[in-house]
């Protein structure tokens, strides 16, 4: 499903459609409408209530990296983009041990910007996502609020 949304344009693909005639962003955009029915149609065919995803693929971001890790909303992106009601509740915390990031195979800014911000977030809440479908945010806060309430997640970190 995310393929759909994220897989790599060319700046003439992009533009062909933002400028292109009327017809062609129509065209897009009925594309988009099939695919956000198709979407909720599937959960409703599997009986999903709501998913719960990740919220961010890190905890709590340093305020001055928020622009080098763009991509780490991508959990968000898709949910967005079909206008589905979603909200990200705290369900833990970084432990001690967890507050590091390596991966000897990529060292591109992404990953280098991720190993920089897990230093020094032990304490700092870890979150997931849930996602509901349309008109369904009373569902989405019902689920929310009971993942709340399991994991009795009232500490503040000390930051």
């Amino acid at each position: 499903m995310f393929f759909f949304f994220f897989k790599q344009k060319t700046a003439y693909e992009i533009s062909a459609c933002l400028v292109g005639s009327e017809m062609c962003i129509r065209d897009r955009y009925m594309g988009f409408k099939k695919y956000q029915e198709e979407f909720f149609d599937f959960m409703r065919l599997k009986e999903l209530d709501v998913l719960i995803t990740p919220g961010q693929p890190t905890p709590a971001i340093k305020h001055s990296k928020g622009s080098d890790l763009m991509i780490g909303n991508a959990y968000c992106y898709l949910f967005n983009a079909l206008t589905a009601p979603g909200g990200v509740v705290p369900i833990t915390k970084v432990a001690p041990g967890e507050d590091k990031y390596e991966d000897p195979k990529n060292n591109d800014i992404f990953v280098s910007t991720v190993a920089d911000c897990m230093n020094g977030t032990v304490g700092l809440p870890v979150g997931v996502q849930v996602v509901g479908r349309p008109y369904e945010d009373e569902l989405v806060l019902n689920v929310m609020h009971q993942l709340e309430e399991s994991v009795d997640f009232h500490e503040y970190p000390n930051v």
